[in-house]
């Protein structure tokens, strides 16, 4: 099918505009921003101001996502929840041809609009299928005068970009879901392999200690050196056996809360790394998180604290954690300052060393977040962070 002649819209700006579409897929990390630039894209092509594209669920019943083009956050945040794929939504689901209407109102399967919706009159409904699967649809409405035949066509040229822009967002859902459940399994890893060292290495570590101190209660000799030195070994293995257990675990998480437990762990590391002053501050309440994002920040923070107390050689720390709304989208940055030497982050970034660092980027990357460092020798460092709590499959969480 080829542009008519008499088309507004020649084939350079719709192959620029293909063209956009592709490089918004390819540099997304969510694949709901490059769907929100399709959404954009088909409304300049046909002149609508509203568009949305459905993704439909597994079984096509219904919707798993909803992206709309051409409505404030205001008022996105006046309407209900999500369309499910019911009513006219749903008809679509179930079609391979194009829909055109000029009232929406006067189609069989419209049941109206919730309360807030803003007025909808003309639409133009396009199902993305693919190989014979319907992967979702894309929904242009109120376009000046309707919509006709070649709007049609020019979304038709889209397609395969749209189709595209909806298994990427497929893929990054599947990857996140599989990623997050490595990440549950390792937590539990590190709970039994904490349990593991208590029940066995610790408790013999401190039995041999407290056997060498009761030897050398009874022992009538003169104090041996050697004596002095193993039970100064021993005694040193029993601290780092404790905080290593303490590291690997996360109990505070559960015991305490998540902003009595973070407090604690900054406290902690203040007092073996002897920090002058730790600030932290935070608008989080203990019930904002779900279990495994509260768990990757407080893996976050502990990692960084850990590095600056072996590294930077600083005498201030400031940890902050805080939850931001921006564009109907809900984050958590963590933000992590301190006064130490600083590094070459170039560097850093190069280096197949620093795993640590390595680590809390890939964290970072399950939830759709980034990770930025600053550094410098005169000012110290500092590492900001940025997670999105809806990368989170919602049937997964920490036991």
């Amino acid at each position: 099918m080829s542009l008519p002649d008499k088309s507004p819209v020649n084939a350079a700006e719709l192959f620029s505009a293909a063209t956009r579409a592709a490089a918004d897929i390819l540099a997304s990390s969510t694949g709901v921003d490059a769907l929100e630039h399709l959404a954009d894209t088909a409304c300049r092509l046909v002149g609508a101001r509203y568009a949305a594209i459905g993704v439909a669920n597994a079984d096509g019943t219904g919707l798993d996502e909803f992206v709309v083009s051409g409505m404030s956050d205001e008022a996105k945040l006046l309407l209900p929840n999500m369309p499910k794929g019911i009513g006219l939504l749903g008809f679509l689901i179930n079609r391979q041809t194009p829909l055109r209407l000029d009232d929406i109102s006067a189609h069989p399967s419209s049941v109206g609009f919730p309360p807030n919706h803003p007025p909808m009159k003309s639409f133009l409904g396009v199902p993305l299928c693919h190989g014979g699967v319907c992967l979702g649809s894309l929904y242009l409405t109120e376009k000046e005068g309707g919509f006709s035949e070649e709007d049609e066509i020019l979304i038709d040229a889209l397609r395969l970009q749209l189709c595209v822009g909806i298994r990427n967002l497929q893929m990054v859902r599947r990857q996140q879901a599989l990623s997050h459940r490595l990440l549950t399994a390792q937590e539990e890893e590190r709970k039994a392999t904490a349990a593991d060292l208590h029940d066995s290495l610790t408790q013999l570590v401190f039995a041999a200690r407290a056997h060498l101190d009761s030897y050398c209660a009874r022992t009538s000799t003169k104090s041996d050196p050697d004596l002095e030195i193993a039970t100064k070994y021993l005694r040193d293995a029993g601290i780092e056996c404790r905080n290593l257990i303490k590291r690997m675990r996360v109990l505070e998480l559960e015991d305490m809360g998540f902003v009595a437990a973070i407090g604690q762990l900054i406290d902690e590391e203040q007092a073996r790394a002897g920090w002058d002053t730790t600030n932290f501050s935070t608008n989080v309440q203990d019930d904002d998180l779900h279990p495994m994002l509260a768990v990757s920040i407080y893996r976050l923070v502990q990692e960084a604290l850990n590095n600056v107390r072996k590294h930077a050689g600083a005498t201030a720390v400031d940890v902050n954690v805080e939850q931001v709304t921006q564009n109907d989208r809900r984050s958590v940055t963590l933000i992590i300052i301190d006064n130490g030497s600083g590094f070459d982050v170039d560097a850093v970034h190069q280096s197949f060393e620093h795993i640590g660092l390595q680590n809390m980027r890939e964290r970072t990357q399950l939830f759709g977040g980034s990770f930025r460092i600053e550094s410098d020798s005169a000012a110290g460092t500092t590492i900001r962070i940025r997670l999105f709590p809806d990368a989170i499959p919602t049937s997964l969480g920490i036991s």
